[in-house]
């Protein structure tokens, strides 16, 4: 490529003189002129619409309305039979698989046509109400109900070895006679072995028998599934070891929840193509005889709880037999248990009962009330002193016994809550008054819906005030308060309730417990009463806690009800205004104290509103002090970074109205509280900043002695408190900032020392600088710097008695001697600095500050300005024009793409400068050709025939004839 040879001396740049006012009106575009908003929504005219009389015939006033399926009563038609009656295994001496088939039931056609299948008329019964899981609830029994006695287990019960041929060679009379003797061998030898284990030997062993359970299925081995089964629900008859029968009973129904998963499969998997949800009729007769052929199976276990609990495992099942049969069959079981003589094992089979039933039909409710109903009935028993006494040999008090309740308790009145009104609630509350048992009451009222029990809760304390001292009256009223702050009490009643339970929570003397219930109460307050209950509240809990310092023991609680407070109230001149708020606040010792304290900063930072209360300003000072002081450099960065917002936050919102020095004094004390965080001090620094500008409208221009006296101050401040920083650029932007605010009041001296400072601070600029943890260069954020710098030197006067150009000499000095990641870069900043100083050279600069006179005033028609204005430029374009040069220098054989290319935009930018501010003389006209020539042929983007184009409307006859010679090229 032929290189083009560059003129070593510099070009005559003689700056332009131009009109920016002018020229400002060129670029705009014409318009007309509007009295109506664009962006205004016109109303819409409404049509007008002839009225006319119409005629309804009284069919069409009232038009049929579709009936809906799911409305109708699924117990409405005709008693369907259970499966099980029509031959009872148990009802003679015979063999109940060798009695006659039982004829298939009939369905109703007319029936099966108008409802749906079962699970899809809950699905959609139940789409808004909440659902129940007891999967979580697991892991929380087993944790909580453990033992350290040894737990026995029934062990042998599986005879291996079984001899396989002669099982298939056998034939189908035999094979059954063979399934029921060992049936029979197996229920007689399991009782005679007994083996004891500790609690977590034992939880293996349950998984040892999940797993032989899953093996022995897929080794189609039906016989020995059943039996792990039916030992498993065996295990469930024993509560030697009693605190651990919950634990046992969660671990047992596990493996038997996989037992009839695995059932159902099997039978589903006998009819080809079955739908997800399917009608009995449309089922295979081959999977319906298998699922007859298990239930006669488990029909025949003899002892009932292993019956009833492996019957409850498969009850899905049933719908592979007859549609809705699920009322009439979990009634039929859930009496069947009434048949269990311990109270606890028949509580939990309830449950058991319970679970199965919400999976197969979650809208029946009446066998839960009746199980509810049988609950309480049974309570009478726990009364007497027989069994009292018998209580001795399981190491259980009563209240112990009656907490092993719990988990089942607890889960049967979920199901019955679910979704229930008050005439449910009322039925339940009758019987619980039969018993009038805490724990009843406790799960009534922790589990029914809040707006049912806030309907009620006036009657609730009673209850509670009545209700015997076997669980603490502090857990009936966690119950109660827990459901209150979630709906709303009538409002007649809100206060009435509130003094009802307080009268006896105020009695509680033990603090712990007294502060369980207060946490919760305090929102009651909060949500349904004024500042003065909440007020009453927090003093009965700072006499409760102040005493004997037990507040220390208390911290956790202490942080929550401030916490609550803190959150619920948007004005903190209301939180701050309750006279026992702060004495609480005093309580907060060690990490506590920093937790509430932070909490408080941040959603002090949040609030809508400044303020001026002095109580509010302090209190808050000594707040973010005490968080601040908690951090150091070995903080997280995103605590340190929380804490800097809220404290800037904290500092933007206080306002002293027109006391501007009792302002400025407030920043002097948050620089010397909060000397960590630069984002602080950075907002300080804008404060300072707005005060001065505050003090500029206030006096609308006009200092006095007095308000300029505060003027410096308030620069003092900047300058003071900025170099403290650690951030290179924060200090270069404030700096500037400082400046601009220094000039607009006429501070001369101080803009002066801000812009020299800031230029001498560009030294310290590091090559690479951290933003998003990520390491960057700094010349893109430094030339930004640079740039709005170089704008605040076009209207900064030179000092009085100095030379007029020694901020731009600085500046060019340090441009020098910064070392560049790219050289081209300092490059295009002397083109800036040209820009300049062809602005600084103009009659009337493009902008001013009012009340300042800027150079153009101070040494227009200055000959001695005018030549060292342009001596500055003739040295700037010969750095510029030997930058450009050595991109790609003249004996270079190969130069490479990019360095063509940075060498085509500089030339090109150079050229738009030139042809922009300089006057077009021969020599500029020269230079002008020859970098245009340099800018090669490539234009991709439209940069070069856009910048020839703005050269075709400048006048004169120089550019005119430049434009043509450079588009005939």
């Amino acid at each position: 490529k032929v290189q083009t040879k560059m003129a070593t001396a510099a070009p005559k740049w003689v700056p332009r003189q131009r009109d920016f006012t002018e020229e400002s009106k060129v670029g705009l575009l014409k318009g007309d002129e509007v009295t109506v908003h664009p962006l205004l929504v016109k109303e819409k005219e409404e049509p007008q619409v002839t009225k006319s009389v119409t005629t309804t015939t009284p069919a069409a006033k009232k038009a049929p309305i579709a009936s809906d399926p799911l409305q109708s009563d699924p117990l409405g038609s005709a008693q369907v039979a259970d499966p099980l009656s029509a031959s009872d295994p148990l009802s003679g001496p015979s063999d109940p698989l060798s009695a006659p088939k039982a004829p298939t039931p009939v369905v109703d056609a007319t029936s099966v046509n108008r409802r749906e299948p079962l699970n899809t008329r809950s699905a959609s019964t139940l789409e808004d109400r909440p659902s129940l899981s007891w999967a979580s609830k697991k892991s929380g029994i087993l944790m909580t109900y453990v033992t350290d006695e040894l737990v026995g287990i029934q062990v042998s019960f599986v005879k291996e070895g079984l001899d396989q041929a002669k099982a298939k060679t056998a034939s189908a009379e035999q094979r059954t006679q063979q399934r029921l003797a060992q049936l029979e061998q197996s229920e007689e030898d399991l009782a005679k072995e007994t083996l004891q284990m500790t609690q977590k030997d034992y939880e293996k062993h349950i998984e040892k028998l999940h797993e032989d359970l899953q093996k022995a299925w897929k080794l189609e081995d039906r016989v020995k599934s059943l039996k792990i089964a039916i030992q498993c629900a065996k295990m469930l008859t024993d509560i030697s070891v009693i605190k651990f029968y919950p634990s046992k009973f969660v671990l047992v129904t596990e493996i038997l929840d996989t037992f009839g998963n695995l059932v159902y499969e099997r039978i589903a998997k006998r009819t080809d193509n079955i739908k997800e949800k399917f009608l009995p009729t449309e089922i295979s007769d081959q999977a319906r005889e298998t699922c007859r052929n298990w239930f006669y199976k488990i029909a025949s276990i003899r002892e009932l709880l292993p019956r009833l609990y492996v019957e409850m495992a498969i009850l899905r099942c049933y719908e592979f037999i007859q549609h809705n049969t699920f009322p009439i069959v979990i009634s039929r079981i859930g009496k069947m248990i009434r048949g269990i003589g311990d109270p606890l094992i028949a509580m939990y089979a309830r449950t058991y009962l319970a679970r199965r039933g919400y999976e197969v039909a979650p809208m029946m409710r009446e066998y839960l009330l009746e199980s509810f109903e049988d609950f309480i009935w049974s309570q009478k028993y726990l009364k007497t002193d027989r069994f009292q006494a018998s209580l001795k040999n399981y190491h259980v008090s009563l209240p112990e016994y009656y907490g092993l309740y719990s988990p089942a308790l607890e889960w049967q009145l979920q199901c019955i809550s679910l979704g229930a009104n008050q005439q449910t609630f009322e039925r339940v509350m009758d019987k619980y008054k039969e018993s009038g048992d805490p724990y009843t009451l406790k799960y009534i009222i922790s589990t029914f819906p809040p707006n049912v029990i806030c309907q009620n809760a006036k009657s609730i304390t009673g209850l509670i005030r009545e209700a015997a001292d076997v669980l603490p009256k502090s857990q009936l009223y966690i119950a109660l308060g827990t459901n209150l702050v979630q709906s709303h009490p009538p409002k007649d009643q809100a206060l009435p309730i509130l003094n009802d339970v307080w009268k006896v929570v105020t009695k509680i003397e033990d603090p712990a417990e007294y502060m369980s219930v207060a946490t919760v109460y305090i929102e009651y307050p909060l949500n349904f009463c004024g500042t003065k209950e909440v007020n009453i509240l927090l003093g009965d809990i700072l006499r409760h806690i102040k005493q004997d310092a037990v507040y220390e023991s208390l911290q956790f609680q202490l942080e929550l009800v401030i916490q609550k407070v803190v959150n619920h109230y948007g004005n903190f001149a209301d939180i701050f205004g309750m006279e026992n708020f702060l004495p609480l606040l005093d309580l907060v010792i060690g990490e506590t104290q920093i937790s509430v304290n932070k909490n408080i900063l941040q959603a002090f930072a949040k609030s809508a509103d400044g303020t001026s209360d002095p109580t509010i300003i302090n209190t808050m000072f000594v707040i973010g002090k005490t968080v601040h002081d908690s951090l150091n450099s070995l903080s997280f960065q995103d605590d340190i970074r929380q804490v800097s917002k809220a404290l800037a936050s904290f500092i933007y919102k206080i306002d002293f109205g027109m006391e501007l020095e009792k302002h400025l004094n407030f920043f002097v004390e948050c620089r010397r509280a909060f000397t960590n965080f630069d984002l602080v001090k950075h907002h300080l620094v804008f404060g300072a900043c707005r005060l001065a500008m505050k003090t500029l409208q206030i006096v609308k221009g006009k200092h006095s002695n007095k308000t300029s006296a505060f003027i410096r101050a308030c620069i003092a401040f900047c300058f003071i408190t900025i170099p403290s920083m650690d951030d290179v650029f924060s200090r270069l932007n404030l700096y500037l900032l400082t400046a601009q605010v220094a000039l607009q009041n006429k501070a001369l001296t101080q803009a002066d020392t801000l812009i020299k400072a800031s230029i001498r601070l560009i030294q310290e600029v590091p090559a690479k600088i951290e933003i998003d943890s990520q390491k960057v260069s700094s010349e893109e954020a430094l030339v930004s710097f640079l740039n709005n710098l170089m704008s605040l030197l076009v209207v900064a006067p030179a000092p009085p008695d100095g030379n007029p150009f020694i901020l731009v000499k600085a500046l060019a000095k340090v441009i020098t001697e910064f070392p560049w990641e790219r050289p081209w870069t300092k490059t295009r900043i002397y083109m800036n600095l040209i820009v300049l100083l062809s602005t600084g050279a103009q009659s009337k600069l493009p902008y001013h500050i009012a009340g300042v006179d800027s150079n153009d005033a101070m040494y227009v028609g200055d000959p001695n300005y005018s030549a060292e204005l342009q001596a500055i430029i003739n040295k700037l374009m010969d750095e510029i024009l030997d930058d450009i040069q050595k991109i790609v220098p003249p004996d270079a054989a190969s130069p490479s793409e990019d360095d063509l290319k940075i060498r085509s935009k500089l030339a090109l930018d150079l050229f738009n400068y030139l042809t922009s501010f300089s006057e077009m003389n021969p020599r500029s006209a020269k230079l002008a050709m020859t970098l245009y020539s340099l800018c090669g042929s490539s234009d991709a983007s439209g940069y070069l025939s856009q910048s020839l184009q703005a050269l075709q409307h400048r006048e004169g006859h120089i550019p005119r004839e430049l434009y043509k010679r450079l588009s005939t090229q």
